[in-house]
């Protein structure tokens, strides 16, 4: 170990920690951070040696490199040997129970480890040490991070923590210390402190040596030691500090055959068992054992066998010529295969080169299987790529190009997919073997995956009208069940689908109840679209949403449970909607499908739209757009932004989200488009604008009847332009046509809307509150307070002041609630306006204006433009106008400049209190 010299600050803290740790069982955790070779290892030990002499237990385990893409692992070492010690608690997980629980949710596996942990040592606090965290995969850290934050130092657990320098580690660094974290960075020597240790280490210099050695060493210790041995050069090598290779490079050319051969195996392994060395060597133990000791003589190796600095490690395993490396990690491979070591075996093989050994192929292959379980997808892509190449028999061979095609899919890699399903139809001669067939449905899965589904179609149609082919039963509805899939996103009209292309429900049930239900969702969305039947909706949505108990999570599942949560959405139930979909959406994260997580979040954010909840339907739309190889849908998520985003006031950014699809050449894409840029032309009081829009989309309607869905029409938002715009008679005959077409549907949002443009229409608050229980029944947060407003906002206008301000007052409670920033604005000025006082009766000047006028003015002086005030007052453009031309005679102004300099000479106030 290095001498710990200038490190008095260092080891004062820790001293302080482990004692208070001891004496008042405080937990908690200490950060050591700095450049390699600083000695931040050395730290890490001097805090073990103050444990034991403070009686306290310890556990330390040091991050591998070469096991970065294992989930879970350095956790799963770190307290193995704990619980191994002590046993398991009464009652409490196990440690096999809690990997199992890491596969799923590493929430869940942090939770696990907190109930373990707490009962190992209600007995005995202890010191757990994790050194070259830079290393540890992401859920490790991950987990570290989370009982950081849990326990707050009320466990009697304290981490010392050593991380290494670098970009890829300081958002970690920074998450450990919000924790609570000390923070230690230990500084590199002074000249009098490189004095102090070559001393030590018996190099006599004088001081103009030891200024050199300073400025070539930078005061890092390790370098002053390895210089102090053999005065090496300084500078980098392949991310090897030269004075490290050069220093180590003369030990290892004074080393016997033996001890080279084991110092070379070591680098590779990465592991001290002299056990395993010795069979990935084909070595007798004794040979092994005694090579060890000379490696320890030489300084290369320490007490317990592992390497005296991880640099020391790194440099030996980057001197090895890269063909004798290949063959050690070969021989690496087999003999931890050979011991049960899977996951060590699957590691190396990866380093290897291929040997045709079906042993490997099968560590491979499983340990990809478990990757795929905890969510390390790219780790599993590389192990099956990894089995490929061995090579293994023939149909291993076949089912891994499916399981490689298959995760592709999953991460959105869709050229590389369709590659392996080529690759996996080569392997029928004729092409029409059971190899093609599964190569034909994974090139329709990836063309339906990247958006041209309707490239997929006609294939599968081929696939399902192919005469000659003897069909299995499950191969049939599989084939159907991908055509459904692919219809359900092609657009317009679903590919001309029908439900009579596919296998009736109850029949297709009978034989593969699966890929029956992978159908649900498109019955659905048929019966929604063509008959309008919103009871059978309902119905099969519901059953959509709920997959088989033994469904694994893929695009192909969540494709049709997105769809079974829009059709619950488009009935008026998104409660409902994600009560069923937000656990599993929860679940699929946890898994490697970032194009299942990608469907669910459509599904998902329509909803939380649906209910207010508009800023968890902002991050789910922000997530589904940066998903890493997501679909090119935008133009799915983009009108919904758009929503989101004008119910909150930030107009410039709903028009910069939705112009994009405006044009789209998807009609139905266009539709929704259209509607939304409707809506948020408006919201911005141009309302001559939004009726064209609206006039545009009625047009469509006719031409295409598909195009017309049951939930979302153009009525209400027309009405309510032509009212605006003075043609009251042509916005009342909308507004009944728009009642009429609710209560058909019977969804609460449709309902919710129809009386309250209805209401506005006829200036009667009452038509506008009958549909106040329907949307509190069902939830539906954000219309009920569009109501509430309107209601209050009619009362007002009838000269009920106290019935406005309770009807508002309560919109706005819930309008804030939601994050509808624009209604939250509109709101607050129509209460300012009820609670204020009378003024004197004026004719001309500042007191002759009312509060409307007012309001109207502050926003006119504020730089607003007559549709960004409308805008924001939930008023017309017109209406607008008239205020101000009012207040421009009142005030005998000509314009907005002199309207500037006239209230600011009045000291203006508006009704609201604001000056």
């Amino acid at each position: 170990m290095l001498p710990l010299t200038e490190r008095d600050r260092e080891l004062a803290l820790l001293r302080e920690r482990i004692d208070r740790l001891a004496r008042d069982r405080r937990g908690g955790a200490v950060l050591v951070t700095g450049p390699p070779g600083v000695g931040k290892t050395a730290l890490l030990e001097a805090a073990g040696d103050r444990a034991a002499l403070a009686g306290v237990d310890i556990a330390g385990v040091a991050g591998r490199e070469i096991e970065q893409t294992l989930a879970l692992g350095v956790v799963e070492r770190l307290i193995g040997p704990v619980v191994d010690a002590r046993g398991a608690v009464a009652g409490g997980p196990t440690l096999a129970a809690l990997a199992d629980q890491g596969h799923d949710d590493h929430v869940r596996a942090a939770s696990a480890i907190s109930r373990l942990l707490e009962g190992l040592v209600a007995e005995r606090p202890l010191v757990a040490c994790v050194d070259d965290l830079q290393w540890a995969d992401d859920e490790s850290v991950e987990v570290l991070c989370w009982l950081l934050e849990e326990w707050a130092g009320e466990v009697p657990v304290l981490f010392v923590l050593g991380l290494r320098d670098g970009d890829a580690t300081a958002t970690v660094a920074e998450r450990i210390g919000a924790a609570g974290a000390d923070r230690l960075r230990p500084l590199p020597l002074s000249a009098t402190g490189v004095g102090i240790l070559l001393a030590g280490h018996g190099a006599a210099v004088d001081e103009r040596t030891v200024r050199e050695l300073r400025a070539r060493t930078n005061g890092v210790p390790f370098f002053v030691v390895e210089l102090a041995r053999h005065l090496g050069g300084a500078g980098q090598a392949d991310g090897i500090p030269a004075t490290v290779q050069e220093a180590i490079g003369r030990r290892l050319a004074a080393l016997d055959g033996d001890a080279l051969a084991t110092i070379r195996m070591l680098a590779v392994l990465d592991v001290a068992e002299p056990a395993v060395v010795a069979e990935a060597m084909a070595r007798p133990l004794p040979t092994v054992e005694a090579a060890g000791q000379r490696l320890r003589h030489h300084g290369l190796l320490d007490d317990s066998g592992a390497f005296e600095h991880p640099l020391v490690r790194e440099a030996i395993h980057a001197g090895i010529p890269p063909s004798t490396r290949t063959v050690l990690h070969g021989r690496a491979a087999r003999a931890l295969l050979a011991r049960g070591d899977r996951r060590g075996a699957a590691v190396h093989a990866l380093a290897s080169a291929p040997t045709g050994d079906a042993a490997i192929v099968a560590a491979l292959r499983a340990e990809a299987a478990a990757a795929r379980r905890d969510g390390s997808a790219e780790h599993a892509i590389r192990l099956l790529r990894r089995a490929i190449e061995e090579p293994p028999g023939h149909e291993a061979l076949a089912e891994l190009f499916e399981e490689l095609a298959d995760l592709l899919i999953g991460l959105g890699h869709f050229d590389e997919a369709v590659a392996a399903a080529r690759r996996l139809r080569g392997l029928d001669g004729d092409g029409r073997g059971t190899h093609a067939f599964r190569a034909e449905l994974l090139e329709a899965r990836a063309l339906t995956a990247s958006g041209r589904a309707a490239l997929a179609l006609p294939r599968l149609r081929r696939l399902l009208g192919d005469r000659q082919r003897s069909w299995a039963p499950e191969e049939r509805l599989e084939a159907e069940a991908l055509l459904t899939t692919a219809a359900a996103v092609t657009l317009p009209g679903f590919g001309g689908w029908t439900p009579a292309e596919i296998t009736p429900y109850e029949e297709a049930f009978a034989v593969a109840p699966m890929l029956a239900w992978s159908t649900l969702g498109m019955r659905a969305r048929y019966e929604y679209l063509v008959h309008g039947d919103r009871a059978t909706v309902v119905d099969l949505s519901r059953r959509g949403l709920v997959p088989p108990a033994d469904a694994a999570m893929s695009p192909i599942v969540t494709v049709h449970m997105s769809l079974g949560a829009t059709g619950l959405v488009a009935c008026g139930l998104p409660h409902e909607a994600l009560a069923l979909l937000s656990p599993e959406l929860d679940r699929t994260r946890a898994t490697c499908s970032r194009l299942a997580v990608a469907l669910l979040l459509v599904g998902q954010a329509t909803a939380r739209f649906a209910v207010g909840d508009l800023r968890r339907c902002e991050e789910e739309v922000t997530e589904f757009r940066q998903l890493p190889g997501a679909p090119q849908w935008d133009t799915m998520m983009l009108p919904l932004l758009c929503q989101c985003l004008r119910e909150q006031g930030r107009y410039d950014e709903a028009e910069a989200a939705v112009t994009a699809v405006l044009d789209d050449s998807d009609p139905q894409h266009r539709a929704r488009a259209r509607h939304a840029h409707g809506q948020l032309l408006l919201a911005r009081g141009a309302d001559h604008e939004a009726l064209q829009t609206f006039d545009g989309i009625r047009a469509d309607e006719q031409r295409d009847p598909a195009l017309a869905v049951p939930h979302r029409t153009w009525r209400g938002g027309a009405a309510l332009a032509l009212l605006r715009l003075g043609r009251v008679d042509e916005a009342r005959a909308l507004a009944a046509e728009h009642l009429e077409h609710a209560a058909w549907w019977d969804a609460a949002p449709l309902i919710g809307e129809a009386h309250r443009v209805m209401g506005e229409v006829a200036g009667d608050p009452a038509i506008v509150e009958r549909a106040l229980p329907t949307l509190e029944q069902h939830g539906i947060h954000l219309e009920l307070a569009h109501c509430l407003f309107a209601a209050g906002r009619l009362h007002r206008r009838a000269g009920r002041r106290s019935v406005a301000a309770d009807r508002i007052d309560e919109a706005l409670r819930i309008a804030r609630r939601c994050g509808a920033h624009a209604l939250v604005d509109a709101a607050s000025s129509e209460l300012a306006v009820l609670r204020s006082r009378p003024q004197p009766l004026a004719f001309s000047g500042l007191d002759a204006l009312t509060a409307a006028e007012r309001r109207v003015a502050r926003l006119a002086v504020e730089g607003l433009t007559s549709e960004r005030i409308a805008g924001t007052l939930f008023v017309s453009r017109r209406t607008v106008e008239n205020h101000l031309g009012r207040a421009y005679r009142k005030l005998d102004v000509a314009g907005r400049e002199e309207l500037r300099a006239r209230l600011a000479e009045g000291a203006f106030v508006d009704a609201g209190g604001r000056s």
